[in-house]
């Protein structure tokens, strides 16, 4: 039986396939191989990745739980920022009402003053105040 070229150009061709599934066969097998190669990369990787995850989502939570507290720290803040200028709205106005009042007993210190040494001049002088008149005095006799 004569082989005609084209019996060896199907003989080559199957030769080529084999030798390459041979070398997929082998990479596969490598692949697969959890003790060494690219198998235990990818275990490695699946581990890292799923801890990774769950790290992700407690990381989230805290930042969730940060946040809410934040929240309310800003909230009781802003309270006490509020009650605060209320406190110095009130002190201001006390503080007029006191500068108010203060000059009035100033000035009624100063009357007092005045009638006090008046008083004290009478005395050192024998003389009684005439009655229904702080400036005028009647001596005594």
């Amino acid at each position: 039986m004569p082989v005609a070229p084209i019996d060896i150009a199907l003989l080559l061709v199957a030769l080529v396939a084999s030798a390459y599934c041979f070398l997929l066969n082998r990479r596969l097998r490598a692949l697969h191989d959890t003790r060494e190669g690219m198998g235990n990369t990818i275990l490695a990787l699946s581990e890292t990745i799923s801890k990774m995850n769950s790290v992700t989502e407690a990381s989230g939570r805290q930042a969730r739980s940060m946040a809410e507290a934040l929240d309310l720290q800003m909230r009781k803040t802003k309270a006490l920022s509020e009650k605060m200028e209320q406190l110095v709205s009130r002190g201001e106005e006390t503080s007029k009402v006191l500068a108010s009042q203060i000059g009035n007993l100033n000035a009624i210190d100063t009357n007092n003053s005045f009638l006090f040494e008046e008083q004290l001049r009478a005395k050192r002088d024998h003389v009684t105040p005439r009655a229904g008149s702080r400036y005028s005095y009647d001596e005594e006799d």
